[in-house]
């Protein structure tokens, strides 16, 4: 089975490395994908084949908090009966950059044989208005390998689709993925301009030995070295380190861990000439359920200034197909008064909060519904607590 380490997390932790500022133009390209990665951390040990973007069915929420413990954004997912996902819906307590709405809902589009054709963006400021575009992906393939990678954004003065960035890929006769050049849309000239090329060496196992990245010179027109990234892995095909060499002779690396096949923490680290030694910048603990799902995740930064940034995340998979039907555990939602739990014969502690963490209802011995007639209409977060798990919904007032 050929396996290649997902590449867009290398772009997730060293965006200002990998991006140039010549080519400002694709900064927001590069932080949708970052919230895109951060919505699927699960994928980070299955999804190892980037010829094309294929999801199986894992968390139906996915719920972000900042180092204070206040919501940052909540994102839950709607899959079809073959587990892929075909729609996200963020909600963010804040408009920060890159995101330019409030709720952002992606809807994900494919083909007969079931390779990801689309993603498009909306976005909106309040969950009574209209969806607004906002950002589309369009995938093209050849002979299911992923060849072109188009990013648009909306003209809201237009009213048109506007070309962003590109992505294209050339595979050898074992169908590997050895080339990827990315180019901007140049709106002046009306043409794509080259930006960054990816070449890749696979082993006669078809994994990932060597990678070397290019960027291109617009004065002189031609490419010229950036850094390689040599791949080393581990005896069941999981990668084990990504050691990044520059132009330069600095050296950075990606090092994962894991217990057993769970990979359980991932380190961005740089080498510190002066001591000898690797220092770590930026690190992220996984952890699971019983069930070997992923439930938690907890990222931390160091910056060069020596503050310390914390992200943590929770991540939820679902209740249990037996327990709740149609993957719904409140109901009606949005709700104006009673709001039911799609759950029979348990009982719960019900917890609401506003979108910045503050607690406004605590219900204890809560059996099958509670009331919300009192509170102001508004986006709500409510955590559903039974003697064995933990659930967290978000709910709509109005």
């Amino acid at each position: 089975m050929k396996k290649i380490i997902f590449l867009i997390v290398i772009f997730f932790t060293l965006g200002h490395v990998f991006y140039s500022q010549e080519n400002s133009s694709l900064d927001d390209e590069f932080e949708i994908t970052v919230k895109y990665v951060r919505e699927h951390t699960t994928k980070l040990k299955q999804n190892k084949n980037i010829n094309s973007w294929v999801f199986l069915k894992d968390s139906t929420q996915v719920i972000v908090y900042d180092s204070t413990g206040t919501i940052n954004y909540i994102t839950e997912f709607t899959y079809d009966n073959q587990g892929k996902i075909i729609e996200s819906l963020a909600t963010y307590t804040e408009v920060t950059y890159p995101v330019d709405y409030l709720i952002i809902k992606n809807q994900y589009l494919y083909d007969v044989d079931y390779n990801l054709t689309g993603i498009v963006i909306y976005g909106k400021d309040d969950i009574n208005a209209n969806w607004n575009n906002y950002r589309l992906h369009e995938f093209t393939y050849e002979s299911s390998n992923l060849i072109i990678e188009v990013f648009k954004k909306w003209d809201d003065i237009n009213l048109l689709w506007v070309n962003n960035s590109k992505k294209e890929n050339t595979y050898d006769a074992s169908n590997d993925m050895i080339i990827t050049t990315k180019s901007y849309w140049n709106s002046t000239n009306e043409a794509w301009r080259f930006s960054e090329k990816h070449s890749r060496i696979f082993d006669n196992m078809g994994m990932l030995i060597v990678e070397e990245v290019l960027y291109w010179d617009m004065q002189l027109e031609e490419w010229y070295f950036s850094h390689t990234i040599n791949y080393t892995y581990n005896g069941n095909f999981d990668i084990l380190e990504e050691l990044i060499q520059y132009d330069s002779g600095e050296l950075c690396r990606f090092l994962y861990v894991y217990n057993g096949s769970l990979l359980t923490s991932l380190f961005f680290q740089y080498w510190l000439e002066s001591s000898n030694e690797w220092v770590s910048e930026q690190s992220t603990d996984y952890y699971y359920d019983e069930n070997n799902n992923l439930v938690h995740e907890y990222w931390q930064s160091v910056c060069p200034s020596s503050d310390t940034y914390h992200y943590y995340s929770m991540h939820f998979i679902g209740l249990p197909e037996e327990s709740i039907s149609n993957q719904r555990l409140l109901y009606p939602n949005p709700s104006s008064d009673i709001v039911y739990i799609n759950a029979s014969n348990q009982r719960f502690t019900v917890i609401i909060t506003t979108t910045n963490g503050n607690e406004i209802l605590l219900l204890k011995n809560c059996k099958n519904s509670f009331d919300v007639s009192n509170l102001s209409n508004g986006i709500y977060f409510v955590k559903i607590l039974s003697d064995t798990n933990s659930y967290s919904v978000k709910l709509i007032k109005e």
